[in-house]
């Protein structure tokens, strides 16, 4: 019996990555979203800000700034204009008045001069005839 690990000709063999080596000396593939190094008797799920798209992943990839993912994902969100994240992260976080962003963006940028935005702005609007704004945000 080689536990985990693959009897090949009478010799064993560590189960590869991306495969799980039940306790029958049978190798299956984790699913999408799921992972296993090699050698490993069972799949982890790809955690939060992680993804996996097909099946036979030996590791999770990143989602890139302006996504995002939950647990266990097969593919990363795009967060929403006037929203915003960092490489593998969980959620958007909203913009903060003042501030916008377009569609997967990894930041928030200042509304300038003559401008102003309310939260979770995907642009920031002129100041109508008879006022302004002077300072940035």
């Amino acid at each position: 019996n080689c536990g985990l690990f693959t009897c090949l000709e009478d010799n064993c063999a560590s189960c590869p990555a991306g495969y799980y080596c039940s306790g029958d000396n049978n190798i299956r593939v984790c699913s999408a979203g799921y992972y296993a190094a090699s050698g490993k008797s069972e799949c982890s799920v790809c955690w939060g800000g992680t993804f996996t798209p097909l099946s036979g992943f030996g590791s999770c990839l990143s989602c890139g700034a302006g996504q995002y993912s939950g647990a266990g994902y097969t593919f990363c969100r795009v967060c929403s204009a006037g929203t915003y994240s960092a490489i593998e992260s969980w959620t958007c976080t909203d913009c903060l008045a003042g501030t916008y962003s377009t569609a997967q963006s990894g930041f928030c940028i200042l509304c300038g001069t003559g401008t102003y935005s309310a939260a979770k702005a995907g642009s920031c609007t002129v100041c109508g005839m008879g006022t302004y704004n002077s300072v940035q945000g």
